[in-house]
């Protein structure tokens, strides 16, 4: 388990890649597109489309994940989101 909190701080700390306190649009890219590449190899879909052609799904899949997150909690809109936030 662990309580919310420390599931939240954990998952803070892995978007906050460089751990300035702050995770940016580009670390959460950096993690979402990692995170769904492996997804994408894990269920073995190489077979339904080309490498190009995931990374292109998985990329453009992992900016609008990035951009959902980012318009909901980067409150006060400097393009990074805090912990606190």
């Amino acid at each position: 388990g662990g309580s919310k909190s420390d599931k939240l701080s954990l998952a803070f700390r892995l978007f906050d890649a460089d751990n300035d306190g702050f995770a940016t649009r580009r670390e959460m890219w950096q993690f979402l597109r990692a995170f769904l590449t492996v997804l994408v190899s894990l269920k073995e879909l190489s077979g339904v489309a080309s490498v190009t052609e995931l990374q292109t799904l998985i990329d453009k899949a992992a900016m609008d994940l990035t951009g959902t997150i980012m318009t909901e909690a980067d409150l006060n809109k400097d393009g990074r989101i805090s912990y606190e936030e």
